[in-house]
């Protein structure tokens, strides 16, 4: 798995994620992360993914199992309520926000007017959740 650091001051790292479907690439992204620094993951709840992409699980289940993997790498799990974590960066006194799927739009536009450090994610595996559903 590779991680680009855009800086080394990092304290506190906000994970925005879905977990629509839970892959390899999700756990060893937050064990890595957690051993940079404390993680917040961003879970989007049921209404953000709305206008973003297809909810496969409910929001309770993927928050169970992020939970779950939570208690083994010592992140803290939070609702994400829109598309947007700039909120939640601010409201958990976020340092820098990691992303699996680039950075692009309004999104790479809002984090960049924080002046949080970026860390981009590459999982190392082949596959990503968006390529398991049937009608993209």
């Amino acid at each position: 798995m590779g991680i680009a650091w855009y800086s080394e001051n990092v304290e506190k790292i906000y994970f925005p994620m879905t977990v629509n479907i839970l892959t390899k690439g999700h756990i060893r992204a937050l064990e890595i992360l957690s051993n940079k620094g404390s993680v917040v993951v961003g879970l989007l709840t049921s209404s953000a993914l709305k206008n973003y992409k297809e909810e496969r699980m409910p929001y309770e289940d993927r928050l169970y199992i992020l939970n779950v993997i939570a208690s083994v790498t010592g992140a803290q799990v939070v609702p994400q309520e829109s598309i947007d974590p700039t909120e939640n960066i601010r409201k958990y006194n976020c340092t820098a926000i990691a992303s699996g799927d680039g950075w692009e739009g309004k999104e790479l536009e809002a984090i960049n007017k924080l002046g949080v450090t970026r860390i981009d994610i590459n999982s190392g595996c082949e596959l990503h959740s968006s390529d398991l559903y049937e009608n993209k």
